[in-house]
């Protein structure tokens, strides 16, 4: 198969459901063994172009493919034996110990030098903190750097994860990760579950998988140092959160369990919306909002987790309008998710979009883990831009204040700028499924999915409803610490 027909391919809404089905009956059918669960794979997560990718490899036959990521696979393994040698333990002898709350966040790097931010639990650690309970945080590394440098939470006590562990633990890793693969249950029903089960053997050895494990293991060795009350992490539907879990209640089984959704819930999402059994599943759901907390609420495979509304650090309030509309020239903010993939698709848009409208303006805001050079990079078209487009190098707040619309898809930025007054336009590709960040409201009235649809929308007149309003009111709700700190 070529290379754009790997690029090309996206899941029906049929091959979604049933693909959702399969990858949970194989959990179920390996629970006990760490390195099944540990999968991504097996956890489908939310609809978009790059989760089809990883599953084309189950409609599209490609032998030479699984030979290339067995190699990956030893590749990997070798180079986590090197990584092994230099690995040093974890220090927490300045750690207070018999804590109350051990939170799992997500270190995505320093922009422009300045403090890190935790956009996933900061403001709820500054708030948590000044309540004279005891707090530890421990971020997951997704940079190359060893060391986060400046930190806005220096006064509490932080880890970083760099995804390495010492040697003789890493061999058992994969010592576990090879009896899971003599004690396999595989599924034979139809022609793609027998494709999913070989693909699962194969990646029991992957290097997300690995990854999961090790980062699951550090989190348990902090468990049993720390001795929290309670264990919290983000809830995305990743597999090391339900590892988390596991691990952590075998040293610590009285620890409370609980899962923060701080992201948009979207239509096609799966993971998150389904208890997998055994030891993996969250005691508690954190809702960021009334919208999710509603999702969540009426989900019927989360019954034996209970769903509390917490709110978000992101909440704004009610809307307010900055008066874009009196802007003299109409200028969109374009933002994508934080993915290669995607910042090709929407700004591989915008920029048709630039060239068959040049009364107006783009500014194109990059997500922390992209930048124009990587884009330009991965394709040659983005190195010439018209003069209609400005690459974005301020905060997102005046990023919005300077704009009149907003170009997105699956970022939750969207949510902020229609409360700021801008008006949403929502691109959507041909034969792809819905992954509107802002899904339940009047989808259709936003959506484009060509230029010609685009300029019709930014030169209309057309106001953004009050029902549109009030849902982005309603995504994020204030954080009440009380929530968090009367779990039990």
């Amino acid at each position: 198969m070529n290379r754009s027909s790997h690029l090309d391919f996206k899941l029906s809404k049929t091959q979604y459901i049933q693909l959702s089905k399969i990858c949970d009956e194989l959990i179920h059918c390996n629970l006990l063994n760490k390195a099944v669960v540990a999968q991504d794979f097996l956890h489908v997560s939310r609809y978009s172009p790059l989760m089809s990718k990883a599953y084309i490899v189950l409609y599209k036959i490609n032998i030479l493919s699984s030979f290339l990521r067995i190699f990956r696979n030893l590749i990997y393994f070798l180079k986590n034996i090197l990584n092994s040698v230099s690995y040093r333990e974890l220090d927490l002898s300045a750690f207070d110990k018999e804590i109350d709350y051990l939170f799992i966040s997500h270190y995505t790097g320093r922009q422009n030098n300045q403090e890190y931010v935790d956009s996933y639990f900061g403001e709820v650690i500054k708030r948590i903190d000044i309540n004279g309970v005891k707090v530890a945080v421990a971020y997951i590394n997704h940079t190359s750097c060893e060391s986060m440098g400046v930190s806005d939470y220096d006064q509490v006590n932080s880890v970083l994860l760099v995804g390495k562990i010492n040697f003789f633990r890493l061999i058992k890793i994969y010592k576990e990760s090879l009896f899971a693969l003599f004690q396999f249950n595989g599924i034979g029903k139809s022609t793609i579950s027998k494709r999913l089960s070989v693909e699962a053997c194969i990646g029991l050895f992957a290097p997300s998988t690995i990854r999961a494990q090790i980062i699951a293991n550090q989190v348990k060795d902090l468990v049993s140092v720390l001795s929290p009350r309670h264990l919290v992490t983000t809830y995305e539907g990743r597999a090391w959160e339900r590892l988390c879990f596991a691990l952590a209640r075998e040293v610590k089984p009285l620890v409370k369990c609980v899962a923060y959704q701080h992201a948009p819930i979207f239509k096609f999402q799966h993971a998150i919306k389904r208890n997998i059994g055994g030891n993996y599943d969250p005691d508690v759901i954190l809702a960021s909002g009334l919208v999710s907390e509603s999702h969540l609420l009426s989900c019927e495979h989360l019954k034996d987790s209970k769903v509390l509304l917490f709110g978000s650090g992101r909440f704004m309030g009610k809307a307010i309008n900055f008066s874009q509309n009196n802007l003299n020239v109409k200028t969109c903010l374009v933002a994508p998710e934080g993915t290669i993939l995607e910042c090709a698709i929407l700004f591989g848009f915008a920029l048709e979009c630039t060239k068959r409208l040049n009364n107006v303006n783009f500014i194109w805001r990059f997500p922390p883990q992209v930048d124009i050079r990587t884009l330009q990079k991965s394709d040659a078209k983005f190195k010439t831009l018209e003069e209609n487009v400005s690459i974005s190098r301020v905060r997102l707040e005046d990023d919005i204040k300077s704009s009149t619309h907003i170009l997105y898809r699956g970022s939750s930025v969207v949510i902020q700028a229609v409360l700021s007054g801008l008006k949403p336009i929502y691109f959507m590709q041909d034969n792809e499924l819905y992954m509107d960040s802002l899904f339940g409201c009047l989808e259709d009235s936003r959506t484009v999915k060509s230029t010609s649809d685009f300029e019709s929308k930014i030169q209309s007149m057309w106001q953004v409803s009050d029902k549109l309003i009030a849902h982005c009111e309603n995504m994020y709700t204030e954080v009440n610490i009380k929530v968090l700190e009367g779990i039990e």
